[in-house]
């Protein structure tokens, strides 16, 4: 946990306490992900990652750390490519044809 919390404190000051650890997580895997997105090949990868811990977290209410995030970033590495490449092409295949249409200047 990022704050610790205190159990003295009344329900609002706790859920202003487990808001703010929320936060600083997504905080926290926003910059590991933008880390790891930097080389642009990797983005997909990174993104299996955050998806990943963030599951993790929320479902099992466990701590984000590097060295979990760069585990899951290597166990995910070929899968996410295997899963992803059909969704690329897909997405160069209709900028492809739109850039045929605008070249053509013929429209239906």
């Amino acid at each position: 946990m990022l704050v610790e919390e205190d159990s003295g404190g009344g329900i609002i000051q706790n859920a202003f306490v487990h808001l703010l650890n929320w936060v600083g997580r997504l905080v926290y895997l926003n910059i590991l992900w933008i880390i790891f997105s930097l080389p642009l090949v990797t983005v997909i990868p990174s993104s299996f990652a955050l998806i990943y811990l963030m599951t993790e977290s929320i479902n099992h209410n466990k701590a984000i750390s590097f060295k979990k995030y760069l585990q899951a970033f290597r166990s995910n590495l070929k899968d996410s490519y295997y899963f992803s490449l059909p969704i690329v092409g897909v997405i160069l295949l209709i900028w492809l044809d739109l850039k045929i249409v605008s070249i053509s200047n013929y429209w239906f």
